[in-house]
């Protein structure tokens, strides 16, 4: 498969499972409100919800943003998705725990402080805790 992203799919309900190539999906709908932590809605089931530290324009203070997390049955796998207004998102794949893609344009760094997760994606940058990615 070479360099071809590989995504885990499944239907509401999960009664249908599998993967496909990422090329050939688009991204859903952010999380409109941190209440939906466990609730089905637009077709996708956060396993938790809520606000982190984000600064989607370069050189401007943080701000809270909207987050819906999907974790994986393997430790350190998830998907998280991020409203940063404006009707854009961003989305970042964790692989063992660490940040391997995003839908953003420019370069992924990931610098780790503890138990934190700082990403930067061009001028852009978020915080993250690990929590959100493997839970507790």
């Amino acid at each position: 498969s070479g360099d071809e992203r590989w995504c885990r799919v499944e239907t509401p309900g999960r009664a249908q499972q599998g993967w496909v190539a990422g090329r050939f999906l688009r991204e859903a709908a952010a999380p409109q409100a941190p209440d939906r932590l466990g609730l089905e809605g637009d077709g996708q089931r956060f396993d938790a919800t809520g606000y982190l530290p984000c600064s989607p324009l370069p050189g401007q203070p943080t701000k809270s943003c909207n987050f819906g997390v999907i974790r994986e049955a393997r430790r350190g796998y998830a998907g998280l998705w991020i409203d940063i207004g404006g009707a854009v998102e961003r989305y970042f794949l964790f692989e063992d725990g660490k940040a391997v893609y995003s839908n953003g344009a420019g370069e992924l760094t990931v610098e780790k402080l503890g138990d934190l997760n700082l990403l930067r994606l061009g001028g852009e940058r978020y915080e993250v805790p690990d929590r959100v990615i493997y839970g507790g």
